[in-house]
C-alpha cells in the first residue's frame, strides 16, 4: 500500500508541477505574443483597423474590379480633417509615385497660387493675357523707344511756336536828322508779329558831335532812342534784334 501510495503521490506532484510551468508558459506566450504584435506585424498577419500596424516589408494590393481598388472615406468636416495623410521622415522626398500621366480630376496640381497656367505666360515666346497693359493702361497710351508722344509739341500746355528758335534778325530805321537845339526821336521798325526785340541801338552818320543823348528804351517788338541836337542837328540811324519765333522770317 505504501509503495502505490508514493507511486500515486509521486505523479499528482509531478501533475502540479507540470500544471504550473505550462500555466507559466502560456501567460509567457500571452504576453510576450501581445508585446511581440505591438511592436511590429509579421507578414501574413490581419490588418488591424484603428491601430498602428508596422511592417518592414512592401505590403501590395491588387485588384481586378471595374471602379477604385481602394477607397478612403472621412465624414468628418471639421478643417484638419483629410481622407489620407502621406508622411515621410525626410520631408525632401516626394511622398508618392505615379506611373500614368493622366491628369487628376478635381487635383489642383496645375494651379500656382490659385491660378490657373492660363494666366502665365508660357515661356517660350508667349504673350500673357494682359501683356499690353500697365497699371490698366493700353500699350497704345505710352511712347514707344523711337515715337512720338501724342503731346510732344508742347511744354506747360504751351505749343512749340510759343519757344524762340535761336534765330535772330535785325532791322534799321530809315536815318533821321533832328531838328537844331530840339529834341528828336528816332526808331527801328517793329518786330514781326509774335516776335521778340532783344537789343537795340543807334549810331549817328556824319556827325558834329553837337548833341546828347536824352532817352533810349527797348520796347518788346521795337527800339526808340531820342537826343537833343546843337546849331547843327546830326543823323541818327536805329537798330534793333529780333527773336524769332515760329513761323521764322
Amino acid at each position: 500500500m505504501k509503495t502505490i501510495k508514493k507511486v500515486i503521490s509521486g505523479t499528482l506532484g509531478l501533475g502540479r508541477a507540470t500544471a504550473t510551468v505550462v500555466g507559466l508558459a502560456v501567460a509567457l506566450a500571452l504576453l510576450l505574443g501581445v508585446s511581440t504584435a505591438a511592436l511590429a506585424a509579421i507578414p501574413g498577419d490581419p490588418f488591424e483597423l484603428g491601430e498602428a500596424n508596422l511592417i518592414r516589408s512592401t505590403t501590395a494590393l491588387v485588384a481586378s474590379v471595374g471602379g477604385p481598388a481602394l477607397v478612403v472615406e472621412n465624414d468628418q468636416s471639421n478643417r484638419a480633417a483629410t481622407a489620407l495623410s502621406l508622411e515621410m521622415a525626410n520631408p525632401n522626398l516626394a511622398p508618392m509615385r505615379v506611373n500614368a500621366t493622366g491628369r487628376v480630376a478635381n487635383l489642383n496640381a496645375d494651379a500656382l497660387d490659385g491660378r490657373d497656367s492660363a494666366s502665365f505666360a508660357d515661356g517660350t515666346g508667349g504673350k500673357a493675357n494682359n501683356s499690353d497693359r500697365l497699371d490698366g493702361k493700353d500699350s497704345g497710351q505710352f511712347l514707344a523707344s523711337s515715337g512720338k508722344a501724342a503731346d510732344a509739341d508742347r511744354l506747360d500746355g504751351m505749343n512749340s511756336s510759343s519757344f524762340w528758335t535761336g534765330e535772330v534778325y535785325n532791322l534799321s530805321s530809315s536815318p533821321v536828322t533832328g531838328t537844331p537845339f530840339a529834341e528828336t526821336f528816332g526808331g527801328a521798325g517793329a518786330c514781326d508779329s509774335g516776335d521778340v526785340a532783344i537789343n537795340g541801338n543807334y549810331r549817328f552818320l556824319g556827325s558834329t558831335g553837337d548833341h546828347e543823348i536824352v532817352r533810349e528804351q527797348l520796347f518788346s517788338d521795337d527800339y526808340v532812342v531820342s537826343w537833343s541836337n546843337g546849331p547843327v542837328a546830326d543823323t541818327l540811324e536805329a537798330n534793333v534784334t529780333c527773336a524769332d519765333f515760329p513761323p521764322l522770317r
